[in-house]
């Protein structure tokens, strides 16, 4: 902050935050093979000068999925879990007081064990567990309050191991539903005089 005297008035000038914290609550309608899944999670990251924003996630199915799958002829119904952690980089397309459009770029790591397979242990992905995927999207958000603003997106994930079957079934398109929540906000909004007053 910097001040300059014009006569005899004092003009402060109060430059923009250079970054800001942000959390999602970022959930994921996907597919695996032909049957929907919805993929929770959170996100928490850190905006640089309203262009970029770096950060980690952590997403999951709350309930093990059914899914159902054919392979040589053979119908396959198996039962399994899925979750993976995640760092991502995301460049803000648009940034306007109320609005953003944004692409991340994400990289994760995690686990999809299978629980059950119909027809016992000769399915492809039976038994199949660690994974690595990449997921690129783009996103948008409208402020409904000056703390949280909810956003839709559409993408694409991509497996990047695994077996030819395994990432035919676990690549699919994704559709994005998030509340972004602005800590920095909320925080002089909960608190406008500071923590115990002290500012």
């Amino acid at each position: 902050m910097k001040a300059q005297q014009f006569g005899d008035t004092l003009v402060v000038y109060r430059p923009e935050k250079f970054h800001k914290f942000v959390i999602n609550l970022n959930n994921r309608n996907s597919f695996l093979g032909p049957d929907p899944i919805s993929v929770y999670g959170v996100k928490a990251a850190i905006t640089v000068h309203h262009r970029w924003r770096f950060g980690l996630g952590y997403h999951q199915l709350l309930t093990p999925q059914v899914i159902h799958f054919s392979y040589e002829n053979k119908p396959y119904e198996a039962r399994l879990s899925f979750w993976y952690a995640s760092v991502y980089a995301e460049w803000v397309i648009i940034h306007r007081k109320i609005f953003e459009i944004s692409a991340p770029l994400v990289y994760a790591i995690g686990a999809a064990p299978v629980l059950g397979v119909s027809d016992g242990s000769q399915a492809p992905f039976s038994g199949h567990s660690n994974m690595q995927l990449a997921e690129l999207s783009v996103n948008g958000y409208y402020k409904i309050f000056n703390w949280i603003g909810p956003g839709i997106g559409v993408g694409y994930r991509m497996m990047l191991n695994g077996n030819d079957f395994v990432r035919q079934n676990f690549s699919a398109p994704v559709f994005v539903l998030r509340v972004q929540i602005f800590l920095d906000p909320l925080y002089h909004d909960l608190f406008p005089h500071g923590i115990m007053h002290k500012s």
